[in-house]
């Protein structure tokens, strides 16, 4: 059986889009917040399929990106490649290329293009959460010009 993700919004609805036909219906999930996060659903084509519910307060986006990370404070210093995976309104997600010397708490300055048609240049500070291995998560701690360029790509 087939399983899809989609997001729920702040107001506690989300779209679900049938694999199969493609039809689309928008539902109320707020009460299944604190209980279920998949749900089995019948389309009125007659297809049944898993829908995972993510609550999350940013539409997360999978990507492929690349660019550079450095430490932020000179008594932490560390530079390097990254290769972003996913990227939301508040943060991302990317891979260490070569050594991983950073640690959560530290404070980076990111710089990438995003893939649309104007490439645009994206440089954020960011603030890591998480470190596992090779992969590193990061929340957005400011608000900057590429803002606007950023949203308008979540939405595509």
């Amino acid at each position: 059986m087939q399983t899809i993700k989609t997001h729920v919004h702040s107001d506690g609805t989300t779209t679900i889009t049938c694999p199969v036909c493609s039809r689309l219906k928008r539902t109320t999930v707020a009460t299944l917040k604190h209980e279920k996060h998949v749900l089995k659903v019948r389309c009125s084509c007659k297809s049944i399929f898993r829908v995972l519910l993510d609550y999350r307060s940013h539409y997360r986006k999978d990507v492929s990106l690349s660019g550079t990370y450095k430490t932020l404070y000179q008594y932490d210093q560390c530079k390097g490649v990254m290769q972003i995976t996913n990227i939301s309104a508040g943060g991302l997600q990317y891979h260490v290329i070569g050594l991983n010397r950073l640690h959560p708490g530290s404070i980076l300055d990111l710089d990438f293009h995003l893939d649309d048609k104007q490439r645009s240049p994206i440089k954020k500070q960011a603030l890591v959460c998480y470190v596992h291995s090779n992969v590193v998560g990061c929340e957005f701690v400011d608000q900057g010009d590429s803002d606007r360029a950023l949203s308008f790509y979540l939405r595509l």
